[in-house]
């Protein structure tokens, strides 16, 4: 959502036919998922799918993790450099965006993408969310209500 949300808010990106762009994203979404899984089969411990939303959850303990997860010695300044959240221009219709992105980059697309552009996405694109046990969020409240989680990422995709 987070992705389709900044395509519509970024200088940059012609999204003309939102729900062919919306299948084009979950199209690419679901190749690297299955790619991931394949890969994950025949190299056991050895790959991790990572979500920006899990690793922003409590980002110190979840880099530490993959500092071991890759044999590294774990560099705190390396957690302080991506709490610190970078934010793309937006463009002249959504100049407000950035201070919400600033705050909880995360989640920041909740407050903005519309009700009915989010319904869309959700609907062409529910079987690769499904997978990845993305909420349906039934009314434009329950969107805009950041305390309601959007995702319950299955345990083989957390950190």
């Amino acid at each position: 959502m987070a992705v389709m949300n900044s395509r519509q808010n970024t200088d940059g990106y012609n999204v003309k036919d939102y729900v062919a762009n919306a299948d084009d994203l979950c199209k690419r979404m679901s190749t690297d998922y299955h790619a991931s899984m394949n890969l994950a089969a025949k190299y056991p411990g050895r790959v991790k799918m990572i979500f920006y939303e899990d690793l922003k959850t409590d980002t110190d303990v979840k880099v530490q993790k993959l500092y071991l997860f890759l044999g590294m010695h774990y560099n705190a300044s390396k957690v302080d450099a991506l709490n610190d959240n970078k934010v793309m221009a937006p463009s002249k219709d959504s100049m407000g965006i950035a201070d919400i992105q600033k705050k909880d980059n995360a989640h920041w697309w909740r407050l903005n993408m519309p009700f009915e552009q989010y319904t869309r996405f959700y609907l062409t694109c529910r079987g690769i969310l499904r997978v990845f046990n993305i909420t349906y969020l039934t009314s434009e409240k329950q969107l805009r209500d950041t305390d309601v989680n959007d995702m319950y990422l299955p345990e083989h995709l957390l950190i």
